[in-house]
């Protein structure tokens, strides 16, 4: 893989993706919605998590500087159905806090980063990294649902161009779901996300600036459980066990409709 320097890691680059790196006009601008089909959300905490195993998915040296080890973070698996680009696939990895370029104080209300995030579309792929920041990686995505137990999927995740297991797990849901609705949420309840300015090639936008961006949610949750983790390797994405994820772990199940607002700019304070 050929380096693009964003403080040290490599994303890759349209010549090294294939027939995906080919498509051409793909550029589809903030705001986006989404709706989404299926999402499994999976809560972790820096205080429980293995921190060595966590640095080495904080690719850069600005994550690894500015990450707090502490505050919420989550693991999701999200099936978009429809979106500006069309239907797509979805995992990745929010560590917890980290401290933030974009606003004070620094506690673990700060904003939270994307440091590695995998999808099933080149569209996604680039306009992900051009309109927010969000370092997107393609993956291939199996969703197994079991011919005899309606609430229950396993989930096959590999990259792309590599073939390498991301995640190999089961699910289930149950029943009982309740509105799940984060629209006008203050900060502090829904951090935003805040990730460093690239192109769709991954290179860092000069003069050095920040996107920060909200999220809105409006759906039905319910509550879901990690049956089983086939495999975790944990080279490319993290190894849930090392997260303090582990079988039999609650986590979210939910559906509904998504919204990423257009980016604020901000300089680092």
């Amino acid at each position: 893989m050929v380096s693009m320097s964003l403080d040290s890691v490599s994303l890759s680059q349209r010549g090294e993706r294939g027939v995906d790196g080919q498509r051409e006009d793909l550029v589809q601008p903030s705001p986006w919605t989404l709706k989404v089909d299926e999402a499994f959300i999976i809560p972790i905490s820096g205080e429980r998590a293995d921190l060595q195993h966590v640095a080495k998915h904080l690719p850069t040296k600005e994550d690894k500087r500015d990450f707090m080890s502490t505050g919420l973070g989550s693991v999701m698996i999200i099936r978009y159905a429809d979106s500006p680009v069309g239907p797509y696939d979805e995992i990745l990895f929010i560590p917890g806090a980290f401290v933030s370029p974009a606003k004070a104080p620094y506690n673990i209300w700060s904003d939270r980063r994307i440091p590695r995030i995998f999808v099933s579309t080149e569209e996604s792929l680039r306009n992900g990294r051009r309109n927010w920041g969000i370092r997107k990686e393609l993956a291939d995505f199996q969703f197994e649902y079991s011919k005899t137990e309606s609430r229950s999927v396993r989930v096959k995740i590999h990259r792309r161009y590599g073939g390498e297991c991301l995640l190999d797990a089961s699910f289930s849901r149950t029943w009982r779901f309740l509105p799940l609705i984060t629209c006008g949420v203050p900060d502090f309840l829904m951090p935003p996300i805040v990730e460093r300015a690239i192109d769709e090639e991954g290179t860092p936008v000069a003069p050095e600036k920040w996107f920060r961006v909200f999220l809105q949610t409006c759906g039905m949750g319910g509550i879901a459980r990690v049956d089983r983790i086939h495999e975790s390797p944990g080279e490319h994405f993290p190894d849930l066990r090392k997260l303090g994820i582990r079988e039999g772990t609650r986590c979210l199940a939910a559906g509904g409709t998504m919204v990423f607002k257009k980016p604020q700019i901000c300089a680092r304070l």
